[in-house]
């Protein structure tokens, strides 16, 4: 074992020179051993190859094998760096990963151990949302075999999806990975991946399942994570009528981020010139919710880039503007205090305060 890991060093430590097929079988030998230790160290070596052009060449070459290994070993005490080369292996070759049947059983593992306070469950998450990058993951989490059998006028539902959702509901815990605060963040990624293709939208053309989801955007922490999602679920015009709808608290809950309460607006019907009181046009439930402006510039720019798109068709200009955006914006631009985000508010205002012109009707 000290042999081949000199060898991989040696090869790693010199230019463009290829490790040895024989060194890559003798390694997933050894990960097949029923000895722990040198199970373990062997997957070490494995995930630390992983950027190796060499060694995917090797593992597509010998798929079987290597997933059988790898995947076998989520069953040893070698389970944290088998999911660590899942991991690496589901963002470089998700297809394969997929074709291995990977989503079930990550499945399978999560209703395992979703009883268990200490679980991997994070770990399997993040596999699952680099397998939705492709097209084929998308489908498989939403359980879609023919796409000439998704029907667009009918709410569906998936059972992965639903799955992975009743965590997304739980609220916020800690991960295992030291860098995520959020141990479910990445079902938003997830979420992010299903809804950038049309065949996901029947999955979500129900109003009481939106209103659940937006819950999240009233959690900060994911809040951030969560506003792609609305940027592509307003990029179908096939689901306005759903998250436009007056009983669906998307935008009125995002909104709510950018309302400062007691702020005072120019009014001229007021003796003073100024007045705190809301402006009626303001949806009601932004001014319930609202509390200040948001602080976070990431959850402000992207909320912006959002607006801007609606802005720039006169049905969904005219929908946002239901909610009272311009007196809203009026509002975020008092309080605001960067200089760049404030001359992006004027530039959206004279886009919603531009008179929509009826067409010349036909003679």
């Amino acid at each position: 074992m000290m042999l081949i890991a000199e060898e991989v060093e040696n090869s790693k430590n010199t230019q463009k020179e290829p490790i040895d097929v024989s060194v890559y079988n003798e390694l997933f030998s050894f990960a097949a051993s029923d000895n722990e230790v040198l199970k373990k160290e062997s997957l070490k070596i494995i995930l630390g190859l992983l950027d190796e052009p060499d060694l995917i060449a090797y593992i597509l070459q010998n798929s079987q094998k290597s997933f059988k290994i790898i995947i076998s070993s989520l069953n040893s005490q070698s389970k944290m760096v088998a999911l660590e080369c899942l991991l690496n292996l589901s963002a470089q070759i998700p297809t394969e990963v997929l074709e291995r049947n990977v989503v079930e059983i990550l499945f399978d593992l999560i209703k395992d151990e979703e009883k268990y306070e200490e679980n991997y469950i994070d770990m399997y998450i993040m596999i699952i949302s680099n397998l939705t990058r492709c097209k084929e993951g998308i489908y498989k989490i939403l359980d879609i075999t023919d796409v000439n059998q998704v029907y667009h006028n009918t709410f569906s539902v998936s059972y992965y999806l639903n799955k992975l959702l009743y965590f997304y509901f739980q609220p916020v815990q800690k991960s295992l990975n030291k860098n995520m605060t959020d141990k479910f963040m990445h079902v938003s990624h997830i979420l992010i991946n299903i809804t950038s293709m049309k065949e996901s939208l029947p999955f979500f053309k129900n109003i009481a399942f939106l209103n659940k989801l937006c819950e999240q955007i009233l959690i900060l922490e994911r809040c951030r994570t969560f506003l792609p999602f609305i940027m592509n679920l307003s990029l179908h015009k096939e689901i306005h009528e759903f998250i436009f709808q007056a009983d669906c608290n998307m935008f009125p809950y995002l909104l709510s981020y950018l309302y400062t309460p007691h702020t005072a607006i120019e009014d001229k019907n007021s003796i003073s010139g100024y007045t705190m009181r809301p402006n009626k046009t303001i949806h009601r439930t932004i001014i319930k919710k609202s509390t200040s402006l948001v602080r976070c510039p990431v959850i402000k720019n992207r909320i912006l880039v959002i607006l801007l798109h609606l802005s720039k068709d006169n049905d969904t200009k005219e929908r946002i503007k239901k909610y009272g955006i311009i007196a809203l914006l009026n509002n975020w631009k008092e309080n605001e205090n960067a200089p760049d985000i404030i001359s992006e508010i004027k530039g959206l205002l004279s886009k919603f305060e531009e008179v929509i012109e009826d067409s010349e009707p036909e003679k």
